[in-house]
């Protein structure tokens, strides 16, 4: 088979907004919020002959995990990789639930510093809705404590239902608050001042196996990125670490 050597499903909690994954030669990546039903989309990514497709918190219910497995028996394919991004550490994680809010509308994310309030309420930047705060903790922490439970179960039901068939092999990035990246940062920064280009407004936050989280000034330098990413801007992964990455922009307002 030429096409979907990988099927990689990304579960990541929802603290940061859904990242911009750019574009790679024969990588396909599939969000439920962007591309609708997974039925829809894979006819198009088969046609393309991608050689490996990205879930990306994906599937979230049972009924999607169904759909999904239905639909790649359909063509011969499977889930082979499974990434989780997790944090262990119980403190870190209440301190980013202290700073940060969810949406109840948008189910979006943004900085309490950065809010603005209305009538006793607070606005969210991203689609203007109101909420009192009481309400909007309680459901960010229930958004949260769902989000790990369904993992865990779709984890179990994933790895119970091709048990026999191929083995899944599994990655977790966990405690990647404990690591600085220094070194890769100052790479980072002296090559994009080297060569300026597409990233140079970036800065490097992590880089983990194939993945490589960038940070840009503002949402419309996420979606410049997004639009005028070619190919060849992989040169500067090539050079760094000696291969290419998947990366991820996030932008600062997020």
């Amino acid at each position: 088979m030429d096409y979907l050597n990988k099927v990689i499903c990304l579960f990541y909690p929802p603290l940061v907004n859904d990242p911009e994954f750019q574009p790679q030669t024969e990588v396909s990546f599939f969000s439920a919020k962007k591309d609708g039903v997974i039925s829809q989309f894979l006819p198009e990514i088969v046609a393309m002959k991608a050689k490996k497709l990205v879930l990306l918190n994906y599937p979230q219910t049972e009924e999607q995990l169904v759909e999904l497995q239905t639909e790649l028996t359909k063509i011969g394919c499977c889930i082979t990789n499974i990434i989780l991004l997790n944090l262990e550490n119980y403190d870190l994680l209440n301190e980013i639930q202290d700073e940060y809010l969810i949406c109840p509308n948008c189910k979006r994310v943004f900085s309490k510093d950065k809010s603005q309030h209305k009538n006793g309420k607070l606005v969210c930047p991203w689609d203007g809705s109101n909420f009192t705060q009481d309400k909007e903790g309680g459901f960010s922490r229930t958004v949260l404590a769902e989000f790990f439970q369904n993992s865990k179960l779709l984890l179990e039901k994933i790895l119970a239902g091709q048990k026999e068939t191929r083995p899944i092999k599994i990655n977790q990035l966990n405690n990647l608050h404990q690591k600085d990246f220094l070194r890769e940062k100052n790479n980072w920064e002296n090559e994009v001042k080297k060569r300026p280009g597409l990233f140079s407004d970036t800065k490097l936050l992590i880089v983990e196996q194939d993945i490589l989280l960038l940070k840009a000034p503002t949402n419309d330098n996420v979606a410049f990125l997004a639009k005028n990413y070619q190919v060849d801007s992989q040169t500067i992964c090539q050079k760094l670490f000696r291969e290419k990455k998947n990366i991820i922009v996030i932008s600062e307002e997020q």
